[in-house]
């Protein structure tokens, strides 16, 4: 019989050969070659890599297929996959890809004991392929646009909030949205710089008086959620950056500070630059046709006040330094520059039978830059209907109603003026007035 010595000896060589063994078996397919479902997954992770080089937000799913969207100057959407399974000394590979309507599928057979130079590498073979099918897009074009024209009669009055003949101005405006994010489905999405972007703007034209407004709204960066429950609940939250102006004159003479306040204008301007402004848009219902958002910021700006209005020649010297440009001469114009509170709200249904209602209020408060005791408050709540003529062409009616307190030291002024608006607006770009296209 062994004794104990040897007994012990036999163990310790037993458990040196298991751990070498062990050792062997890990190692063997580290250095094999790798299997059809690794290399899909690797052409696939290559893919993924050009298109999001190219601009494209990538999705990846289960192995071996991939989702991606393209926000440029029309939607774009893209599928692929790729499988693998072994076939003897080959590797066969199924490749598929949708890109917009267009349908590309091939097989490739490779062999698996060939050389570098006979091309056996499936990302050699398979990604070009890949990469080929991006020149070939199919018939499908979803506009990353909804814009709409619009002209008629508008009229501003202190005190009558109804229209009168022959008084008033014509109005055109236009209303032009960047948004291809609103086509994808995902229930999360990043959004980057330009992917939304909104212009609102009109002008009144008379013989007499002229006035203009924009508003420019462009998302830095967000995210956009889709409700897992409900696809028409979306929610774009993100910083947006904007630029505001209202100047109720083209001509930059008619804003001296002597000025009076004139029964069919406010004489109120602002010029706002908003480079950071937090907002949301929420969009719900059948067809997404009830929508809300809400816009603040702390910006800089350039703006009126009532407190620098009619004030005689001789009352000059007295008023304060911050209305101090002297474009014109030794004169005042009646603007100083400051730090601004803009807050924008907004309600709206569309498609209400053949209504369009919409509420909205603005708020604005500024004050000077220099240390002065002074501040301008404008609150402009408004509302709206449209009825539709036909599917891309409504008649609307607008009413706004405008208030500005003012105060300087320790003098305050106040003043409202009605705004009513008549007109008629048209859809504009690919399917605004086809039923089926919204």
């Amino acid at each position: 019989m062994m004794n104990t010595f040897t007994v012990k000896i036999l163990l310790n060589r037993l458990a040196r050969l298991a751990a070498v063994s062990a050792i062997f078996l890990l190692l063997v397919p580290a250095f094999a070659s790798p299997g059809p479902a690794v290399q899909s997954g690797r052409v696939i992770d290559d893919f993924a890599r050009v298109l999001t080089a190219r601009g494209w937000k990538v999705y990846l799913d289960e192995p071996g297929s991939l989702r991606a969207y393209r926000l440029r100057n029309d939607f774009e959407e893209l599928r692929a996959r790729l499988s693998g399974n072994a076939d003897g000394g080959f590797e066969v590979y199924d490749a598929g890809i949708s890109y917009d309507g267009m349908e590309r599928k091939r097989s490739f057979r490779i062999r698996v004991s060939g050389t570098d130079e006979t091309g056996t590498d499936p990302v050699r073979v398979v990604l070009p392929w890949f990469l080929e099918s991006l020149e070939l897009r199919g018939p499908w074009r979803r506009s990353a646009y909804r814009a709409s024209v619009s002209a008629g009669y508008n009229r501003f009055h202190e005190s009558e909030a109804y229209p009168r003949w022959r008084v008033g101005t014509l109005q055109l405006g236009a209303d032009i949205l960047h948004d291809p994010a609103r086509h994808v489905s995902e229930r999360d999405m990043r959004l980057s710089t330009g992917d939304y972007f909104h212009i609102q703007a009109y002008a009144n034209l008379s013989p007499e008086w002229k006035d203009v407004w924009y508003d420019i709204k462009l998302i830095l960066a967000g995210l956009q959620t889709i409700s897992p429950e409900d696809q028409s609940a979306r929610t774009v939250l993100g910083l947006f950056s904007g630029l505001e102006l209202f100047r109720p004159s083209m001509n930059f003479k008619e804003f001296m500070w002597s000025d009076n306040v004139y029964e069919d204008h406010p004489h109120v301007q602002f010029l706002i630059l908003k480079p950071f402004m937090p907002g949301i848009v929420r969009q719900w219902g059948p067809e997404r046709r009830y929508s809300a958002s809400a816009f603040a910021s702390a910006a800089v700006s350039v703006n009126s006040s009532l407190c620098a209005t009619n004030i005689s020649e001789a009352e000059e010297d007295g008023l304060s330094p911050i209305f101090r440009s002297k474009f014109y001469g030794d004169r005042r114009q009646n603007f100083y520059y400051g730090w601004s509170v803009p807050i924008v709200l907004s309600l709206a249904a569309d498609r209400l039978g053949p209504l369009r209602l919409g509420a909205d209020y603005r708020f604005y408060y500024f004050s000077p830059v220099e240390n002065e005791r002074a501040y301008d408050v404008l609150n402009v709540p408004g509302g709206s209907i449209g009825f539709y003529l036909s599917h891309g062409v409504l008649a609307t009616v607008a009413y706004e109603y405008w208030y500005a307190y003012s105060r300087l030291r320790s003098e305050t002024k106040n003043h409202s003026w009605h705004r009513v608006n008549f007109g008629l607006e048209c859809k504009i770009g690919s399917g605004a007035h086809s039923p089926e296209r919204g």
